[in-house]
């Protein structure tokens, strides 16, 4: 399916991700790059505030009440009615249906998959529209609305509002700073227990403790949503690097 002209902001943003990628691996048989520079001991002190703007779309905002609801029921019918037979699912060679098949394990232990809680997980964050006509929705806004001059790879977003930060990982450790929904130095680990103690970097400098679940990379899955003749279709569903 030809894509039209109005991804806009998406889909820079998502070639963006896949440009790099194919760098990364075109440069994977030469000499080892030099180490990246360390980030800054301190950073501007930023703030992500959460955004989503289903509402200026009541047919999307049908839509995606619908395929929460299919994700808490496990679905996969519903689920894959709405998926684009052309959808990007990974970085590497799997794409289209079958890939996502592939990718997301629905072939063999759909009731295991990991889709349900990622994709849910995301589309709860909330996302927003690209194109002036309300046709192309991107989530989770985390991924969209990050500061571009932060380097991913190397800060996150705290998705709590008041979220209180451990000296320790420990919650009965002394609370050094509270935090609402702003950026902070992290490096995201394979690990993805929510309730996993994190160490993190404030803007000034400090080093503290929360737990996963409070923070959300910008290279973490995102999804993008567009609307085929009436139908919306899950067009990407990729995370990272």
């Amino acid at each position: 399916m030809q894509r039209p002209k109005k991804w806009g902001l998406a889909l820079a943003l998502f070639l963006l991700g896949v440009c790099s990628s194919l760098t990364l691996a075109a440069d994977s048989s030469g000499p080892s790059p030099a180490p990246a520079p360390a980030p800054p001991a301190t950073f501007d002190r930023v703030r992500v505030p959460p955004a989503d703007e289903a509402d200026k779309n009541p047919e999307f905002k049908e839509f995606r009440e619908q395929l929460l609801e299919a994700l808490k029921n496990h679905d996969l019918k519903f689920v894959l009615e709405h998926v684009d037979k052309n959808i990007t699912c990974s970085y590497g060679a799997e794409f289209g249906l079958e890939g996502f098949m592939r990718v997301w394990n629905l072939n063999e232990k759909p009731e295991k998959s990991a889709l349900w809680t990622e994709l849910e997980k995301l589309l709860r964050l909330g996302g927003i529209f690209t194109d002036e006509e309300l046709s192309f929705f991107v989530a989770p806004y985390t991924f969209i609305n990050f500061p571009t001059y932060f380097d991913a790879y190397e800060y996150s977003v705290a998705i709590e509002d008041q979220l209180k930060v451990f000296a320790a990982p420990d919650p009965a450790a002394p609370v050094i700073a509270t935090l609402s929904y702003e950026i902070v130095r992290w490096r995201q680990v394979t690990d993805r227990d929510p309730n996993a103690w994190e160490e993190i970097f404030l803007y000034n400098g400090k080093k503290g403790y929360v737990h996963r679940r409070s923070l959300r990379s910008p290279i973490d899955y995102r999804a993008g949503f567009e609307n085929d003749g009436g139908e919306w279709k899950m067009t990407f569903l990729v995370a990272g690097d």
